[in-house]
């Protein structure tokens, strides 16, 4: 399995739900920028992000 990030589309402005989920900070929000990033290279493909997130596809 691998996961990719598509950006943010759930539209929530308390932040990204799957973010304090991912156990290598892979996905995270900047509370400052109202963004959520997506960095591949910390992603090992646990797939917690897939259970919580619409905007994460798995390929």
């Amino acid at each position: 399995m691998s996961v990719k990030f598509n950006g943010c589309s759930c539209g929530s402005e308390k932040g990204c739900m799957a973010a304090p989920h991912c156990p290598t900070g892979a996905l995270y929000y900047e509370p400052d920028l109202n963004q959520v990033f997506y960095d591949q290279e910390f992603c090992f493909d646990c797939g917690e992000c897939l259970k919580i997130c619409p905007a994460v596809k798995s390929n």
